[in-house]
């Protein structure tokens, strides 16, 4: 998200905002490891929490700079909202598919058949949340038959 969102930046005459924004994120990137990691009952396992939040800052200081100077609004229901409850929907699927049924006995099968079931719920949960639209099927091989498919399905408007 934030890389667009900078190219936009870079676009608009602001090259220097992704540069300084990137800086920010690594000093706080560096601030939360060194207090995650150096804490005995995370250690390691607190990176991740830095990367996470030198993105988080850089991303959402990407759009209110964006915003600022061009008035831009972003729809946050439709943008963040609808996607992040799809992905959602789709972890509690992949994790259910795995550890509540016998597929956690497969092996790698198992695997490969959760990850199967949860790419299927996320499409759908993207089709049932309306977060795919006439527009975005376009933009795709055969992007036009898929539309229409869809919309004889009730799934596109």
């Amino acid at each position: 998200m934030a890389t667009p969102v900078n190219s936009m930046l870079q676009g608009i005459g602001l090259a220097y905002m992704p540069v300084k924004l990137m800086c920010i994120g690594g000093v706080i990137k560096i601030v939360v490891n060194h207090i995650l990691v150096a804490s005995p009952g995370i250690n390691i396992n607190g990176a991740p929490y830095g990367t996470l939040s030198c993105y988080l800052f850089i991303m959402v200081a990407s759009l209110i700079a964006l915003h600022i100077n061009t008035d831009i609004t972003i729809d946050v229901y439709s943008v963040f909202l609808k996607p992040f409850f799809s992905a959602v929907t789709c972890a509690l699927a992949a994790w259910m598919s795995y550890f509540m049924t016998p597929l956690s006995s497969c092996g790698r099968m198992g695997v490969l058949l959760s990850l199967a079931i949860a790419v299927l719920v996320y499409c759908l949960a993207l089709l049932m949340t309306r977060s795919i639209t006439r527009n975005d099927l376009s933009m795709l091989n055969k992007g036009e038959k898929m539309a229409n498919a869809l919309a004889k399905l009730h799934f596109l408007g």
